[in-house]
């Protein structure tokens, strides 16, 4: 396998693939009012991540405006769980 530290790494940009994707899907099915909601809501967080009234303002928005976000979420996944196999069997 790989170095602890080199799996910490893939884990990382696998994870920022992740959510980039998921923040993608959310917004474009938000209406212009929630997708500048949903940005003043990203924007607090990237200048306080650890702010809990900040982190909950953001899950409530999630919870009542994209009803669908564990299935993008779940569809992400998948999606690069594909491109993976893809890129493994390419390899081959």
């Amino acid at each position: 396998g790989l170095p602890e530290e080199e799996r910490t790494e893939l884990l990382a940009e696998v994870g920022e693939v992740l959510y980039t994707n998921v923040v993608r899907r959310v917004y474009g099915a938000l209406t212009l009012t929630q997708q500048d909601a949903f940005i003043h809501l990203l924007d607090d967080l990237a200048e306080q991540p650890k702010n809990e009234e900040k982190q909950k303002q953001f899950e409530a928005f999630i919870k009542e405006q994209v009803p669908d976000f564990e299935t993008y979420v779940a569809d992400e996944v998948e999606a690069l769980r594909a491109k993976q196999e893809h890129a493994y069997a390419s390899l081959e």
